[in-house]
């Protein structure tokens, strides 16, 4: 809609159950009264799409809605709107926050925010937020849960490696990482350096050389580590029957948050696959023929970032990153621009940041 075209505003402050509508008119007065809209009726949300054409006939105006960005409870609204034939943009909470005076009281609920959004809405230099294509959200929504996930299991890795601290501390030292397959099938088998010291030579080899498949020297030489962690655990440690449990439920837990990582992971290739002659994939692709940059840092980055068109110039996606080195300049002085990095960027994308964006 062009810019100098008058239009009816419509600000929505949106909640988890239902939101408030406020519709005004150019010179910043409403038309009617503010419309509480109830998610799960269909007759009150059809209501509200009535109200935004009757004020269209009414007045010979076109209308703009603008909701407040709130997490995941504006997405049901903002696609109903859409699929309507509405003009709809979202807006951060912040700018409603800091670009409004209506007010001289410190007045805030739900009402007076949609009036609020509304007379934003008629700034014609408004900054709404990019409302990305579907492809790209269902991309995002994989991510985001694959991370949770990996969150979940790092967790446990700690606390198995705390466990592993207080009743068997040299166990640590036998494998590099205690959540390999050998270490993993021997902790739940045998979780305490009494049951390893009790437990048949050969078949403590037999797991060893079975799950790693380095050959029997390596798991002899595995077992004599073991057999040694576990000696000296009945000096410095100490192994109580919880120990026991509380080990193999981590390692439960760790296979089964494993396993939904593998199904996250299947299911992104899947989707990437489905893209195959779109802008998304070819994206996806050129970040992978980066060094660094492997299927799901090239992932990550599509489904954060959205497009490289959304950054006019490598500058401003390096800072997008949180990448551009600060400069300190006092009088005479000033710093090397390499004094330190700020660090602006969310934690999803730090790991495929730095090398893929450099």
């Amino acid at each position: 809609m062009p810019e100098s075209i008058p239009y009816l505003s419509v600000g929505l402050d949106v909640g988890a159950d239902f939101s408030w509508m406020s519709i005004m008119l150019p010179n910043g007065s409403l038309a009617g009264k503010p419309f509480k809209i109830l998610h799960s009726d269909p007759d009150s949300r059809n209501l509200a799409a009535a109200k935004i054409k009757e004020a269209q006939e009414t007045y010979s105006l076109e209308s703009r809605c603008f909701l407040e960005s709130t997490g995941i409870y504006h997405i049901p609204l903002l696609c109903f709107l859409r699929d309507k034939g509405f003009d709809c943009s979202v807006i951060n909470p912040i700018i409603t926050k800091n670009t409004t005076n209506m007010n001289v009281r410190k007045l805030h609920n739900v009402i007076f925010d949609s009036k609020k959004a509304a007379k934003v809405g008629l700034d014609v230099s408004l900054k709404t937020s990019i409302i990305p294509e579907d492809a790209i959200v269902d991309l995002r929504n994989l991510v985001r849960d694959y991370y949770y996930f990996k969150d979940l299991q790092s967790s446990i890795v700690l606390k198995l490696n705390a466990e592993l601290k207080v009743s068997f501390p040299a166990y640590l030292g036998v494998f590099s990482k205690i959540t390999t397959q050998t270490s993993l099938k021997l902790l739940e088998d045998y979780p305490l350096a009494s049951d390893m010291l009790n437990a048949p030579k050969d078949e403590l080899v037999k797991i060893i050389r079975t799950t790693a498949l380095f050959g029997e020297k390596y798991a002899m030489a595995k077992y004599n580590a073991l057999c040694s962690a576990a000696r000296d655990a009945a000096v410095f440690g100490r192994a109580l029957p919880s120990n026991a449990v509380r080990i193999r439920l981590y390692i439960d837990s760790y296979r089964e948050y494993q396993k939904h990582l593998d199904t996250i992971l299947e299911a992104l290739h899947e989707s990437v696959d489905k893209l195959l002659g779109t802008a998304v994939y070819n994206r996806i692709r050129l970040l992978q023929s980066l060094r660094g940059a492997g299927f799901l840092s090239a992932v990550v980055l599509i489904a954060e970032m959205g497009s490289f068109d959304l950054f006019p110039s490598p500058k401003k996606l390096y800072a997008y990153f949180g990448l551009d080195p600060a400069v300190k300049q006092s009088g005479k002085f000033k710093g090397g621009q390499s004094a330190y990095v700020q660090e602006r960027f969310q934690p999803r994308q730090a790991h495929p940041s730095h090398d893929s964006a450099q």
